[in-house]
């Protein structure tokens, strides 16, 4: 039996009184790639403030990652194992940024850059850069780059220590046609990798869910609506249930595209 790497049980978690999440049971095991959908507002970002350990869950519920307890073991360890990739932290960044700071600052887990990195440190950043063919971006500010690029950047900060977690939060909720297909090509390379990390891409689109997230969970009004392989999950009645809307979807190179 595999690892799991992210094991959640019974886990429900109310905000200023309010129930977000609702007898959450999941387990990623290490090697899967997932792919988390839902319609905005369902609950999905407050699950991967879950696993990052940034929201709790109530008494009697409980969150295991990469074998640590939450509760029990040092949070800030285990989230600097977990990558995170999310168009919203292109808003936090420091604009002004080079871009190779900004992968730097990946080392410690800051938005922002606060020492001096060792040589060896900014080596490793280059390298990381060039090999997402971000070469040419080293000193260009972080603003000034496209929508997609920043993207690309982001994702060498995220995998700069290797961590066996990356989290995709909504990648693409900012990119034209062009960047996304081309950022979710980069992400279909990567996860393809034998040495890849595992995988958790959040979103609202099922276009969005690329060939190597063969397992997902579909997420409506706080509870788990369907959970298990991909063709089991993102069938026509389980979207029409997920978005309230009647849909039909049509399959096209390993991916799923859905129509009215």
């Amino acid at each position: 039996m595999p690892d799991p790497i992210i094991e959640i049980r019974n886990a429900t978690v109310a905000i200023d009184g309010t129930e977000i999440l609702h007898d959450i049971d999941w387990t990623v095991n290490a090697g899967e790639h997932w792919f988390v959908l839902g319609e905005n507002g369902s609950g999905k970002s407050t699950l991967m403030n879950l696993v990052l350990g940034l929201t709790w869950a109530r008494t009697g519920g409980s969150v295991q990652v990469l074998g640590h307890r939450y509760g029990s073991c040092n949070i800030q360890d285990i989230r600097k194992q977990i990558g995170w990739v999310s168009a919203y932290l292109q808003d936090w960044t420091l604009d002004h940024m080079p871009a190779i700071n900004v992968v730097l600052s990946g080392f410690d887990a800051t938005i922002g850059l606060y020492r001096d990195p060792v040589p060896a440190e900014t080596e490793q950043a280059r390298e990381r850069l060039e090999g997402l063919g971000c070469g040419k971006l080293l000193q260009r500010r972080f603003d000034t780059l496209s929508s997609g690029e920043q993207m690309r950047v982001l994702i060498a900060r995220a995998t700069i220590t290797d961590p066996p977690i990356l989290v995709l939060d909504e990648p693409c909720c900012h990119l034209d046609f062009k960047s996304r297909e081309q950022f979710l090509a980069t992400i279909e390379n990567f996860a393809s990798d034998r040495d890849a990390p595992t995988f958790i891409m959040v979103t609202h689109r099922v276009d969005d869910i690329i060939g190597p997230f063969e397992n997902g969970m579909i997420i409506k009004d706080g509870r788990i609506l369907a959970r298990g392989a991909k063709a089991e999950v993102l069938t026509e009645s389980l979207l029409q249930q997920a978005f309230d809307v009647p849909i039909r979807i049509q399959r096209f190179n390993d991916r799923y595209w859905p129509h009215m």
